[in-house]
């Protein structure tokens, strides 16, 4: 009993330690086995502003506030597509003169975030927030 003690006990300590970073690695492997659900999910490629630029756009827009601000119990996020129904208005022309790749961008309002629009698609690209 004394020698089980001795000389198996560290040997099946050392696979246990030994053996989890292994199985870890099969686990996060495994991307066959992502939720079908979110396999069709559109992930629109992000708008290209620098910190500096997607503050002026929302200080521009803010500022100009000609759009009618969606309802806040509408749910929106990058990627979610904007029925006919929502009014989207283009950039303030002091952005789109700065800034060359605002120009293909239109946006939207709710509550106090910017929503940047993809009008081919009216799909939200990205979400301004006031700058802190």
């Amino acid at each position: 009993m004394r020698f089980l003690l001795t000389r198996i006990a560290p040997l099946v300590a050392v696979v246990c330690i030994h053996g989890a970073p292994a199985y870890a690695q099969v686990a996060i492997d495994a991307p066959a086995r992502a939720h079908p659900d979110l396999s069709d999910t559109v992930h629109p490629a992000l708008p290209d502003f620098t910190m500096q630029q997607r503050a002026a756009i929302y200080n521009a827009v803010m500022q100009e506030r000609s759009a009618e601000p969606l309802p806040t119990e509408m749910r929106v996020g990058v990627g979610t597509k904007l029925p006919q129904s929502v009014q989207l208005r283009p950039l303030p022309d002091a952005v789109r003169d700065q800034i060359a790749a605002a120009q293909k961008y239109q946006y939207a309002v709710w509550a106090k975030e910017v929503l940047v629009i993809d009008p081919a698609q009216r799909m939200v690209v990205d979400i301004l927030r006031a700058p802190l």
